[in-house]
């Protein structure tokens, strides 16, 4: 899966294959913090297209740039804005696999 595979990668979780129940839990520990991490870091993408499209907004408005300037802006705020529902998305995803590693009452 995307989120194993993520967890391995962080500095904080080793590169080991992960095989009893205890390094099963360590490892969905490991992912979901590193997705929060990755959320946190899509949040900052968000707010920084953000300044950027209402800077392009104003620019237009006064006359230094094109439109095109703007429609530049308004793609780079979508894309963030996504990124960051997919990052939230896999946050708690990787927050249910910590559940059932540690034995949250679901059945495999």
């Amino acid at each position: 899966r995307r989120l194993r595979q993520h967890g391995r990668q962080h500095p904080r979780c080793g590169e080991r294959p992960q095989a009893t129940e205890c390094d099963d839990a360590e490892q969905s520990a490991c992912t979901d913090t590193h997705s929060a991490d990755m959320e946190a870091a899509a949040q900052s993408a968000v707010n920084a297209a953000d300044s950027t499209l209402k800077l392009a907004n104003i620019r237009y408005n006064a006359g230094y740039s094109q439109f095109l300037e703007v429609l530049i802006a308004q793609g780079t705020y979508n894309d963030a804005w996504l990124n960051l529902i997919q990052e939230k998305r896999d946050r708690l995803l990787a927050t249910v696999e910590l559940y059932k590693a540690i034995g949250g009452g679901w059945q495999s």
